[in-house]
């Protein structure tokens, strides 16, 4: 079950956001505090912030400290369509904000995205502190994990294209200015699959676009490459097992946490902890 850490400055809207969470099968953490959702960080995979007046409510720097602090833990953050609250938004990094009551309907397809997208920062942090890796290896693990989508189709192998993800190790080595050679040797000699990982973030890339206000697959197929899904379509068997229509939330977030067990471990160790109740 995933674990939510959930702090509002109003009573009222943290019982009413507290029943939609449970409702939704989210496994609930109450903090009391910012200091408290922080900590929260070690031992949940989301935080949700109800806090009706930025600037009022809670202090702007203190909110900007958390996101700095933590910039892998991906936030969700509801508020009031205040203009006020509006300008200051643009000083705040979050994964997405919601209108409260407005918008609220959303909150379980928003603590998802989010997490999508805490997921790749924690990855680049895992691969970034990581001693034992080549620096052309890092280089090159750190650019799958970034790399955009593209906005327009590319040929089917896209190995020439400079838009769209590199879906081959010579495609990845050319965006390097690296030889397809001496990126495959530095990935053997590290032990590590080099082409499944780069399967695997093009696959999780799509999973994330899915999970972003619930992006067709013919649009994800489109931003990743392929000019049909069937492309997609088959990409995502080879790698994951599933087809776009058999992955529903609970097998988009299996492969994620696979992804981390497969290419993220053990170096360095991460706070698995499962800790419930109050923060």
């Amino acid at each position: 079950m995933l674990k939510v850490a959930l702090f509002s400055t109003s009573q009222t809207d943290r019982a009413r956001i507290a029943r939609r969470l449970a409702q939704s099968g989210f496994d609930l953490a109450h903090c009391r505090s910012l200091s408290a959702l922080a900590r929260a960080a070690d031992h949940t995979a989301v935080g949700v912030l109800a806090v009706p007046w930025l600037g009022c409510d809670i202090t702007l720097a203190d909110l900007r400290a958390l996101t700095e602090e933590r910039p892998w833990y991906p936030l969700v953050l509801l508020t009031e369509p205040d203009p006020g609250n509006l300008r200051l938004l643009v000083r705040l990094i979050v994964s997405e904000v919601l209108f409260l009551r407005r918008e609220e309907w959303r909150l379980a397809q928003a603590i998802q995205g989010a997490l999508a997208d805490g997921f790749f920062s924690r990855a680049t942090e895992v691969i970034e502190h990581d001693g034992s890796l080549q620096g052309v290896l890092r280089s090159a693990l750190l650019y799958a994990l970034q790399q955009n989508a593209a906005q327009v189709p590319v040929d089917s192998e896209g190995e020439q294209a400079e838009a769209g993800p590199a879906r081959s190790i010579r495609a990845l080595a050319q965006r390097l200015n690296s030889s397809e050679d001496h990126l495959s040797n530095a990935a053997r000699e590290h032990g590590l699959p080099l082409r499944s990982f780069l399967d695997w973030c093009i696959a999780l890339r799509a999973l994330q676009l899915r999970l972003q206000a619930k992006t067709p697959w013919e649009a994800i197929a489109w931003r990743l490459g392929y000019r049909s899904v069937s492309g997609l379509s088959e990409h995502l068997n080879r790698t994951l097992g599933m087809r776009p229509r058999q992955l529903g939330h609970h097998q988009m977030q299996w492969a994620f946490s696979e992804f981390e067990k497969r290419f993220l471990s053990p170096p360095p160790a991460r706070v698995t902890s499962g800790a419930t109740g109050n923060c």
